[in-house]
């Protein structure tokens, strides 16, 4: 049972069925974060230990029972740094400027959390977020975004970019530049050659820089 539950004014009642539980067991708190003053000074910051628990990450589970692995904050703080220093020459000293993280990945699987919200806040960086849902509706959305904003960074599996090939058409681009596109992680499910080239030459286009499609 979770200890609390992040939510809107507009959608907690309709939240709150789903987060009945045993009567033995604790409720969770719902947190309509829309109502929070975060300028409040009756709450100031509190620093976190960085030994303590940030987040559990969960194996897949395709093969197995999913098996969770504790990351501390600490872990965060090293981690992503030594991860940003495959795609940023100048890291640590920080990216472009004007660098952007776009993504569409949802939150709860581990490349959304890093790259949609961790990145960003670490580099001090404008996020883009899109919903899931808008992406597999018009995959073309995503490659829009990419195209408005500059020193763009962004990831997704290999399906996604299949996505973008297949459903975005030359209208959908229009007026777009992808030429400022600086990182587009390939990973977290098999990557296909076939899908790269198509992908890149689908964009040429449009600008897209060949050394801007990273597979890992």
């Amino acid at each position: 049972t979770p200890v609390a539950v992040l939510t809107t004014s507009v959608v907690v009642d309709d939240i709150r069925k789903y987060g009945q539980v045993d009567p033995r067991q604790r409720a969770p708190k719902f947190i309509e974060v829309d109502t929070l003053d975060f300028d409040s000074p009756a709450r100031p910051a509190t620093p976190v230990a960085l030994p303590k628990t940030a987040y559990l990450q969960y194996t897949s589970g395709s093969t197995r029972l999913p098996a969770g692995v504790v990351v501390s904050h600490k872990n965060v703080l090293i981690n992503i740094p030594e991860l940003l220093t495959d795609y940023y020459e100048t890291f640590p000293d920080g990216a472009p400027d004007d660098t952007t993280v776009v993504s569409w990945l949802p939150f709860y699987h581990d490349m959304g959390l890093i790259v949609g919200l961790f990145i960003p806040l670490l580099l001090g960086c404008p996020g883009v977020c899109m919903s899931p849902i808008a992406f597999m509706q018009k995959p073309s959305r995503w490659m829009q975004q990419l195209g408005s904003h500059p020193s763009a960074f962004t990831a997704a599996p290999n399906f996604a970019f299949e996505l973008a090939v297949k459903r975005t058409t030359d209208e959908d681009m229009a007026g777009k530049d992808l030429s400022s596109v600086a990182v587009m992680i390939n990973g977290a499910e098999r990557v296909h050659g076939t899908t790269v080239r198509r992908f890149n030459e689908r964009f040429a286009a449009f600008g897209l820089p060949d050394s801007a499609m990273r597979p890992s």
